[in-house]
């Protein structure tokens, strides 16, 4: 898949980061799981890894593409999806203070999903999934390094 439309920017609105196209705000979302996943050391496979009957469920969270115009205060970088040979989303993805970001399509306006214990929405002041340990997370834009392994999340 190439990359999606354009978004114009990320802003941050009450706390929360969202993603503008074509006067649409989306609200961004982090998998919550890397947390552990740093923790542990492990590897969170791409979605177009995953088992077929979670396929369904986890496509509907895009990554969010590269943008020109990001909120200050939180650290932003990226990782490049193409990469770690993602079939689904072959492209640079953005990271806030180390978290790859995900947005829906369709689910504009920050309406919430069905799935809070997976994706919760991203904030401007979340901690890096790797707090409290000695892992790093990726330090600008375009570095692609720390556990775990350079491609993180699905």
């Amino acid at each position: 898949m190439t990359q999606p439309e354009t978004f114009d920017s990320i802003t941050s609105r009450n706390g929360q980061l969202y993603a503008t196209r074509k006067g649409k705000d989306y609200a961004l979302f982090i998998y919550t799981p890397l947390q552990q996943a740093y923790a542990g050391k492990y590897t969170v496979t791409l979605g177009c890894r995953w088992s077929e009957y979670n396929k369904p469920f986890v496509k509907q969270y895009v990554p969010m593409p590269v943008v020109a115009s990001l909120p200050s205060g939180p650290k932003f970088s990226t990782q490049d999806r193409a990469k770690a040979d993602d079939t689904w989303y072959a492209y640079e993805q953005v990271l806030c203070n180390g978290w790859p970001l995900y947005y829906v399509d369709g689910l504009e306006n920050g309406h919430k999903t069905e799935q809070p214990a997976m994706f919760q929405p991203a904030t401007a002041t979340m901690a890096p999934p790797a707090a409290g340990s000695e892992t790093e997370i990726p330090e600008a834009l375009g570095d692609e390094t720390g556990p775990p392994g350079p491609y993180l999340g699905p």
